[in-house]
């Protein structure tokens, strides 16, 4: 199985980015696969909405995301823990999360 590297884009402005993934060709808001990357639309209880970009390669995934003009955003490799934290949440902390 090849290696497969993710980045998280924080704090997304869903419509912004359908819009954006529609023009590229995308026919799905959730999941979209294109060309050499997997971009998914994820909502998570609590925590704003986010993007996450997925390649074979650290260097495919940093050219993923950059069509969709996301300059500025908190863009990183970070556990679903780690995404919470930066929001003041300890994830470890809640006993359920609902959707």
């Amino acid at each position: 199985m090849a290696q497969e590297f993710e980045t998280k884009v924080l704090d997304i402005d869903v419509k912004e980015i359908d819009e954006k993934l529609t023009k590229l060709g995308a026919k799905n808001d959730q999941e979209v696969l294109m060309r050499r990357w997997v971009f998914t639309i994820d909502s998570w209880p609590k925590i704003p909405a986010l993007l996450e970009v997925e390649a074979d390669s650290e260097e495919k995934v940093k050219h993923g995301f950059q069509p969709l003009e996301l300059e500025g955003k908190d863009v990183g490799n970070m556990t679903d823990k780690a995404v919470y934290a930066k929001y003041g949440f300890d994830l470890h902390a809640f006993k359920e999360l609902k959707f």
